[in-house]
């Protein structure tokens, strides 16, 4: 069974294998008589969408570096699911899932033929922007930083933009950007960014030695966030 599953990975799903058993003393050999015949060609992949009439819709497989003729192996036609669902979450649909994969293969024209029927879920367009957690960094600060601008459609990249600008401050230790949990998703879903801050203080101390001046200390209390907009305050102390 694993030798058949990997034949037909690489295309190979008329493959036909016989095995030769022959027994001497406490041993016993085996033999794999292996017909890969012909690797199979890709025929087409069609995507059923429901009622969605959405032109922007992808139906063209090669858009996914695919296309009629290619041998079929089995990763690339495997990874077509997620790039598909990847796809569709940047056309504004962040609940697009795959609900049936079908594919076909026939041995008399060596082909293999798929079918992807896809729930794409609602459209929608992002609203205001929320935070969640903060206790020391001033709300405005941030909302300056994102710059964020209700509308437009959703797009994973938005979002992620949004958590790089807040994670190069360097004040937060977790950073979750997502939908508004528990609102319906549809126009104007409001983004929730849920912080947890990092400690703002901190004490740093060193000792060094040189032959010209002996032994020396150092001492610094730094705070990362002075006045609640990630200012930074160092007192030092050396001697």
């Amino acid at each position: 069974a694993m030798l058949l599953k990997l034949l037909e990975s690489r295309a190979y799903y008329g493959a036909d294998i016989s095995v030769t058993t022959t027994f001497s003393d406490n041993a016993a050999e085996l033999t794999f008589d292996v017909s890969p015949g012909n690797p199979y060609l890709l025929a087409d992949i069609s995507f059923d969408y429901g009622t969605n009439t959405d032109d922007r819709l992808p139906y063209d497989i090669e858009a996914f570096d695919l296309y009629a003729g290619m041998t079929a192996e089995a990763a690339p036609l495997k990874a077509l699911s997620g790039r598909l669902v990847q796809r569709l979450q940047e056309l504004g649909y962040p609940e697009a899932r795959i609900v049936r994969t079908r594919f076909v293969s026939d041995a008399d024209l060596e082909t293999i033929d798929g079918e992807l029927a896809i729930d794409t879920g609602p459209l929608v367009t992002l609203g205001p922007i929320w935070f969640e957690g903060l206790q020391r960094v001033n709300e405005g600060y941030l909302r300056r930083l994102v710059s964020w601008q209700s509308g437009g459609l959703y797009d994973p990249a938005r979002l992620t933009r949004a958590r790089r600008v807040l994670s190069a401050t360097g004040l937060f230790k977790t950073i979750v950007v997502d939908l508004y949990p528990g609102v319906a998703p549809g126009a104007d879903t409001p983004v929730l960014v849920r912080l947890e801050e990092r400690p703002h203080r901190a004490l740093l101390a060193g000792v060094s030695y040189s032959t010209d001046e002996g032994v020396s200390a150092h001492a610094a209390w730094r705070h990362n966030n002075f006045g609640g907009e990630g200012e930074v305050l160092t007192t030092e102390v050396e001697g």
